[in-house]
């Protein structure tokens, strides 16, 4: 695809924010592992969510895709015949599949493309292989080749933090299924937490119970994932594009779909934004984004590394450094 974008212009209007990424993978991979029906309103359709539809689907999930409704049929036994899975170059499908696949007494195997197999994986597994799960992992020149063996069954898994939250968050999902309890103990501090408390809040939402700390999650095992709806609300991350473009070139724009008291981590976008001279205020359900004047500022992105590009376009406009 080719773009010309011609400047200067000005954008305004009234905009959808597209669905929650982050949330749209977990409550896939739920409904997957729940025996009865989930609906989940609003997913994000676009190709990593794609990988991790198809997964599931591969691992025995029945599903009916309308454009603003998936409903899924969770299964705990894949067909022999279908026990290959695609995951692109999708790193919360590769993660989250890997561990939702030592649930199954099953050998099955995830294939990778482009730059995905050279991010780190080894942490997962060796907390995969703490809890009984056997892995192999095979390396060509196409992409990394995993093939994961369950059943799952519990124990101590140690795991750093500070890595990918979303070993934590795969551990997590697979753990209420295991054969007897699951503690992950941290062995660093949790960076990108709000991705975890988002994991934990779709499990609770399955009825799933989860005790967690500081360094440590348990989950008592086996228990079982209860059907639920998940209303799949606005993308932070996304919407912090438009945020930045409003304030830069924007007369005013208009976005919905935002929920003001989100678990997404770049929701921290509504309180970076007073400190910083952003003219953002709500009508209704509306976010509204007036041209701005953005002071200097310092932030910590530790846990919000996706509103990175969009403050750094706001860091070349500001005053100051």
């Amino acid at each position: 695809m080719r773009a010309t974008i011609k400047g200067q212009q000005a954008i305004h209007g009234k905009v959808k924010a597209p669905g929650s990424k982050a949330y749209t993978h977990r409550a896939l991979v739920a409904s997957l592992l729940t025996r009865g029906e989930t609906r989940i309103s609003h997913p994000l359709r676009c190709d990593d969510t794609g990988k991790t539809l198809e997964g599931i689907k591969t691992l025995g999930a029945d599903l009916t895709v309308e454009h603003d409704l998936v409903v899924s049929h969770g299964s705990r036994k894949p067909e022999p015949s279908c026990l290959e899975i695609d995951c692109g170059e999708s790193g919360a499908t590769l993660r989250f599949l890997a561990a939702a696949a030592s649930v199954f007494p099953a050998s099955i195997r995830l294939r990778t493309g482009g730059r995905l197999g050279s991010r780190p994986l080894d942490p997962l597994l060796k907390a995969l292989q703490d809890l009984g799960a056997a892995t192999e992992l095979l390396q060509r020149s196409s992409g990394l080749e995993l093939t994961i063996t369950g059943p799952l069954k519990g124990g101590v898994a140690l795991i750093p933090g500070n890595i990918s939250s979303q070993f934590i968050s795969g551990l997590l999902l697979a753990a209420p299924l295991a054969q007897a309890d699951v503690q992950i103990r941290l062995t660093s501090a949790i960076e990108s937490r709000p991705y975890v408390d988002m994991t934990v809040e779709v499990l609770r939402k399955h009825n799933i119970k989860v005790e967690a700390n500081d360094s440590e999650f348990r989950v008592p095992a086996p228990q079982e994932y209860q059907p639920a709806f998940h209303e799949v609300e606005g993308d932070f991350s996304s919407a912090a594009f438009l945020i930045a473009a409003a304030a830069y070139c924007g007369e005013s724009i208009g976005i919905t779909g935002l929920n003001k008291h989100s678990l997404e981590p770049d929701s921290a976008i509504l309180d970076i934004a007073p400190l910083i001279g952003l003219k953002l205020y709500r009508r209704d359900e509306t976010l509204i984004v007036e041209q701005s004047t953005v002071n200097g500022f310092h932030f910590d992105a530790s846990n919000n590394p996706d509103l990175v590009p969009a403050l750094e376009v706001l860091g070349c406009i500001a005053k100051g450094s």
